[in-house]
C-alpha cells in the first residue's frame, strides 16, 4: 500500500483504522458490485489514487465509520465508471464480468437500454432481450411470497415499465446506473416494493366484510384475514448481505457518531470487544461513566447504547 497517513484524515484515524480502510477500498474496486471483476492492479492503482486524493481534501470526515463509508461510496462509483468507460471504448459489454457469475448468459448493452428515440421513449431492441434475462430474478422474489400465475405476471410487467418512468424531478431507473450488473439488483429491489404493495392490497381487500368468494376460500386460502409480517429483505438482488457504505448512508443520520463508533468497532472493524470498549476514556466519558465505575455498570451501559444503535439500524433498514 503506498497512501501517505501523515496528511488530512490521517490525524483522526488510527493507524490501524487506515490500514483497513484501505483493505475495504481495494475489495470494493476489485468488485464495485456482483459481477463485476477488475484485475489486481488496476483496483489497486484506483483505491490508492482516491483514498491519497480524500485524506488530502475530506479533512472534515472524522473517524473510522465514516471515513471507510465515504471512501467505500467513491471508490465503488469509480471502478464503476472505470469499467463504463473501458466497455464503451471497446464495444466490448463482457470486459470485466466476473466469469464465476453464472446467473444469466451473457451481458446486454447499458448505453442501448439507456438510449432514446426522438419521442423521448425507450425503442431500443435491446429491451426485448431484458424482458426474459430479468423474469427468473423477478419471479423469484414473488414466489418467495406467493404472487403466483397472473398476479406474478401482472406485477412483473409492472415492475418492468417502471424501469423507464421518469418522475417529477427524477431521472428514469435505468437511466441511474452506470454498468450493466446494477440492473439486477435494482430490478429486484423495485420488485419487492411493488410486491409489498400488491400484498398489502390484498390483505387490505380480505379484511374486508364479504369480499371472499366463498367460506371454502376463506378457509384455504393461507393466512386468510391475517397481517403479513415478515416483508423485510437482506439483499438487493442476490444473497449477499446490505455493504456496510450502503447501510451507512441509508442510516447516517438516524445514529449519533458515537453510536456510529461502538457499531463499527465491534461489528464492522472488529477491533476492540465489549471489555476492550468499556476501559476506553472515550466510550467511558460518552456513557457518563468512569473507571471508577463498577464494570457491571459500565457493560450495561454500553448494552443499552449498542441496542439503541442497533434497533435504530433495524427499524430503518426494514422494506
Amino acid at each position: 500500500m503506498r497512501v501517505d497517513s501523515s496528511i488530512g484524515m490521517g490525524k483522526s484515524v488510527s493507524a490501524k483504522g487506515l490500514e483497513k480502510a484501505w483493505h475495504a477500498c481495494l475489495a470494493k474496486a476489485l468488485r464495485p458490485v456482483e459481477g463485476v471483476l477488475l484485475a489486481k492492479e488496476e483496483a489497486r492503482s484506483l483505491a490508492e489514487s482516491l483514498l491519497n486524493q480524500e485524506l488530502e481534501t475530506a479533512g472534515s470526515v472524522e473517524g473510522e465509520a465514516s471515513l471507510t463509508a465515504h471512501c467505500l461510496r467513491l471508490v465503488t462509483q469509480s471502478s464503476k465508471e472505470f469499467v463504463a468507460e473501458d466497455r464503451l471504448n471497446s464495444s466490448d459489454e463482457e470486459r470485466y464480468r466476473d466469469p464465476a457469475d453464472k446467473r444469466y448468459e451473457r451481458n446486454l448493452s447499458l448505453p442501448r437500454l439507456q438510449r432514446k428515440g426522438v419521442d423521448g421513449g425507450f425503442l431500443d431492441v435491446e429491451w426485448s432481450e431484458l424482458l426474459p434475462l430479468l423474469k427468473p430474478f423477478g419471479y423469484r422474489e414473488l414466489q418467495k411470497k406467493g404472487v403466483l400465475n397472473q398476479d406474478a405476471e401482472d406485477v412483473y410487467s409492472e415492475t418492468f415499465t417502471e424501469l423507464t418512468r421518469e418522475g417529477k424531478t427524477k431521472a428514469a431507473p435505468i437511466m441511474r446506473l452506470t454498468v450493466f450488473e446494477e440492473v439486477i439488483p435494482l430490478f429486484v429491489r423495485m420488485i419487492q416494493f411493488r410486491r409489498l404493495d400488491w400484498l398489502r392490497s390484498r390483505n387490505a381487500k380480505k379484511n374486508q366484510p364479504n369480499t371472499q368468494e366463498s367460506i371454502e376460500e376463506l378457509a384455504s386460502e393461507e393466512r386468510g384475514g391475517q397481517q403479513f409480517t415478515d416483508t423485510r429483505e437482506t439483499s438487493i438482488g442476490s444473497d449477499q448481505p446490505l455493504s456496510f457504505d450502503a447501510i451507512y448512508y441509508q442510516c447516517q443520520e438516524q445514529l449519533s457518531s458515537f453510536e456510529w463508533h461502538l457499531v463499527f468497532s465491534l461489528y464492522v472493524a472488529q477491533r476492540a470487544t465489549m471489555g476492550e470498549l468499556i476501559e476506553e476514556e472515550r466510550t467511558l466519558s460518552h456513557m457518563g461513566l468512569t473507571r471508577k465505575d463498577s464494570p457491571s455498570t459500565r457493560r450495561r451501559r454500553l448494552n443499552e447504547h449498542l441496542d439503541e444503535a442497533l434497533t435504530k439500524l433495524r427499524e430503518n433498514l426494514e422494506i
